[in-house]
């Protein structure tokens, strides 16, 4: 049961977009979780569940937020190339 869809736009370079979307299901178990899906319908990543709505909504506006001025780290062993 799908409770809302919200959508991102992220710029990858000068004139390259990338359209994500995040979507709110509701578990068997009843607790909500979100997905972030490509234009291409690949899902990206996975949350947790929440016992809210209202807390699983709150996630998503968090990324949404933090998203643009995220560092990426990279935590892999030494001798791999990124």
């Amino acid at each position: 049961m799908r409770e809302v869809g919200l959508k991102i736009t992220m710029s990858l370079k000068k004139d390259e977009v990338l359209n994500l979307e995040f979507e709110i299901d509701k578990s068997k178990g009843g607790q909500y979780f979100f997905r972030i899906k490509a234009s291409n319908g690949k899902i990206l990543a996975h949350s947790e569940e929440y016992r809210d709505l209202y807390d699983c909504q709150k996630a998503v506006e968090l990324i949404q937020q933090g998203a643009r001025t995220a560092d990426v780290k990279k935590v892999f062993p030494r001798g791999y190339l990124w």
